[in-house]
C-alpha cells in the first residue's frame, strides 16, 4: 500500500501501515518505507474524519 509521495527527510517511499498492538490497536499510519532507520510517520486521516489531537512528548505521542 503506497501513498504515491516520498518522504520528506529521506526521499523514500512512504506507506500505509497498521498498528497491531496496544492502546492505539487497528490506527492507521503514514510511515517511511526506510523506517526504522528514517523516523518519519503521520497520521492517517480517512476523507471527511478529523485527526484526533495527539501530542508528542519526546518519543511517545499523547492524546490531548
Amino acid at each position: 500500500m503506497g501513498s504515491g509521495e516520498k518522504c520528506p527527510q529521506c526521499g523514500s517511499k512512504v506507506v500505509l501501515r497498521r498498528r497491531l498492538g496496544g492502546e492505539r490497536r487497528g490506527n492507521r499510519y503514514y510511515v517511511c518505507s526506510r523506517f526504522p532507520r528514517c523516523n518519519y510517520r503521520r497520521l492517517y486521516a480517512e476523507e471527511g474524519k478529523p485527526l484526533s489531537a495527539w501530542v508528542k512528548i519526546g518519543r511517545l505521542f499523547i492524546k490531548s
